[in-house]
């Protein structure tokens, strides 16, 4: 693959984790689903677009956990944002300081980790599942 290709499957799929693990955190009730139903849909158009570009297995593996890290990563700091929002209007702490606090008690540690294994996990396990199929190797 070359590196715009790299580039291009990393930004979109990293987006689709991302939002979609939020907007899913809001419709299922336990919150540690949502980034495994999120990875299983990125992972889908992560093994399209790898097989598409004529990527193989070893960038299936690279894109995979850098789209999962930087997903999550998104999804946790705009989840945090917009509970800081809130927390803005009702009390009279900012959103700066609602995340430095998040960050300093180690809650954005512990959820960024949580989420990422989940993401991780299904997200390379349906896009390992689909190159194979498709590859056949």
């Amino acid at each position: 693959m070359q590196l715009k290709d790299k580039l291009v499957t990393l930004t979109l799929c990293t987006l689709l984790l991302s939002i979609l693990t939020v907007l899913l955190s809001h419709v299922v009730p336990e919150r540690t689903y949502s980034p495994a139903i999120a990875g299983v849909v990125s992972g889908l158009l992560l093994s399209m677009l790898v097989i598409k570009y004529r990527g193989g297995f070893a960038d299936l593996a690279i894109l995979g956990t850098e789209t999962s890290a930087l997903g999550i990563f998104l999804s946790t700091l705009i989840y945090y944002i917009v509970i800081g929002i809130q927390l803005q209007t009702v009390a009279s702490i900012s959103i700066l300081e609602y995340i430095v606090m998040v960050v300093r008690s180690g809650v954005f540690l512990v959820r960024f980790l949580t989420d990422f294994v989940m993401g991780l996990a299904f997200l390379l396990t349906t896009a390992g599942i689909i190159a194979i199929i498709v590859i056949g190797e």
